[in-house]
């Protein structure tokens, strides 16, 4: 007698099973999606003429599929670890001449903590330290905003040391503040206290703004800054922001700044 699909997997770590639904929803809408384009009204029905349309599994699936079925043999079950993590929303890898910006991973928690856990990084962010369990949900966020959104937060790794030094992208926060922001892509950053002094900021931003235009086109994007923040109100400049007015924040006022293209 056949056993179930859900038992056989019920045993692995939970990035391993999410693994697992997540590559049978992509074959599943692989499945389905040349209905919806080349067959007007026949996306349900089952006639020979919609099953010559379906593309067969690629070589790329089924390299996925061994590399999966080789994690499930050896019983791994590190969250979204090896096979796992190709199974994610494809987060565009940006290199500059020192960074490499590229997708969070789960082993990113530890430097994150420390990061948001440091005065010289949230005093002018949330105003207090940031807990390990918050900053993993943070993580979590960040991988979630390439799921719904399209774009997102990258991770900024010092190539020279392979070190995570920080955050950068563009998101969609529905803050409800006023001025609203809706509709504008707005961008963030935030580097290790570390990495100060250095220029990264100014590297990374650079990357994340030509991938930015590209993807978006003619937009406007925008970004929030502490008004005694100096050095992110001159970095704003400098990357073609322009003061637009001001804004509240859980009862904080912050400096808005847009820039348009």
């Amino acid at each position: 007698m056949p056993i179930p699909f859900f038992v056989i997997i019920h045993g692995y770590g939970v990035g391993v099973q999410a693994a697992v639904l997540g590559l049978l929803a992509r074959i599943w809408q692989n499945f389905l999606g040349n209905y919806e384009i080349s067959i007007d009204q026949k996306i349900y029905t089952r006639d020979k003429r919609c099953r010559d349309h379906v593309r067969r599994p690629s070589r790329a699936d089924h390299g996925v599929l061994d590399k999966l079925a080789a994690e499930l043999r050896g019983g791994e079950t590190r969250l979204m670890s090896g096979a796992a993590r190709d199974l994610a929303v494809a987060v565009p890898v940006l290199e500059t001449e020192r960074l490499r910006l590229r997708a969070h991973r789960a082993d990113d928690h530890a430097a994150l903590s420390a990061t948001w856990a440091d005065p010289l990084v949230y005093r002018f962010l949330s105003g207090q330290p940031t807990s390990p369990p918050d900053a993993w949900m943070r993580l979590l966020r960040y991988g979630g905003l390439w799921s719904m959104l399209g774009y997102g937060y990258w991770a900024i790794e010092e190539k020279a040391s392979s070190q995570l030094i920080g955050d950068i992208g563009y998101a969609d926060f529905r803050r409800g503040m006023t001025p609203s922001l809706d509709g504008m892509p707005e961008l963030g950053w935030v580097l290790a206290s570390h990495a100060h002094g250095k220029g990264y900021a100014s590297e990374a931003l650079a990357a994340v703004q030509a991938w930015g235009d590209s993807h978006f086109g003619t937009h406007r994007s925008c970004c929030i800054i502490d008004p005694d923040n100096v050095a992110s109100t001159r970095l704003a400049g400098k990357a073609g922001f322009r003061f637009w007015m001001e804004g509240q924040v859980h009862g904080s006022t912050v400096h808005v700044f847009t820039r348009d293209v």
